[in-house]
């Protein structure tokens, strides 16, 4: 998995961008990178916390994980204390170049409340600027059972880099058409004319419950599974 090697790098790439198929696909993403990168845990942090905020965090875990944004104190107090905060912008970085000495880690209030209790001793990071959320943060965590990060994985993690913006590129151009689409449908369904979208093969691709009573009662227009025709008189 860590050579480098192209065709190799094609299948993790494939795998990533699989996950926009997913019905939940950044818990997919996570679950992805945490196997391509062996890791015990993977987060995502969409909107980092504030004094007003909980924040968007997302977790993938082999246990139980971190707990959710109300129990975690890193969400109500100790998120000002994070040394990963405000990471240069698609770098990848390991836990041991923001503390700078590996031997006060365990002396240090951020690592005794948010680390420790949940079995995090290592932690490969990267920071993405995005135009919805602001900034997007991956991080991928290790145990203290486990050795820290090669630097043939962050390499890796690196080369994924580019892949990871345009992914999140798309997931937010997904959402907003599934919005619009929704609020579209909403808008349509509500009217009393019968309104039907077809595509270039005359299928049907959505309806309205006007159009469902037309199908139904004229017998100069029907629809045969799922293709909307149109008798002659």
């Amino acid at each position: 998995m860590l050579q480098d090697d192209t065709e190799v790098l094609s299948k993790v790439v494939t795998q990533l961008y699989g996950a926009l198929l997913d019905p939940f696909p950044l818990k997919k993403l996570l679950k992805t990178l945490k196997l391509l990168i062996p890791s015990s845990a993977s987060a995502l942090i969409l909107r980092t916390p504030s004094e007003v905020d909980m924040g968007a965090i997302w977790y993938e875990s082999e246990g139980e994980g971190t707990p959710m944004a109300s129990e975690n104190p890193y969400t109500t107090k100790y998120y000002k204390l994070d040394p990963f905060n405000q990471l240069p912008d698609g770098q990848v970085v390991t836990l041991e170049e923001c503390l700078g000495d590996v031997d006060e880690l365990e002396k240090n209030e951020f690592y005794q409340q948010n680390m420790q209790p949940y079995g995090i001793r290592y932690i490969l990071g990267l920071d993405l600027a995005d135009s919805r959320w602001g900034v997007v943060s991956f991080r991928l965590i290790r145990g203290p059972e486990s050795e820290s990060y090669s630097s043939e994985e962050r390499q890796l993690f690196e080369q994924l880099v580019p892949h990871l913006r345009q992914i999140l590129a798309i997931h937010r151009q997904y959402e907003r058409l599934e919005s619009e689409r929704s609020l579209f449908a909403g808008a349509v369904g509500r009217l009393a004319a019968a309104c039907l979208i077809i595509d270039e093969h005359y299928r049907i691709i959505w309806k309205n419950k006007g159009a469902d009573q037309m199908l139904q009662e004229y017998d100069v227009i029907s629809s045969a599974n799922g293709v909307f025709k149109l008798s002659s008189a």
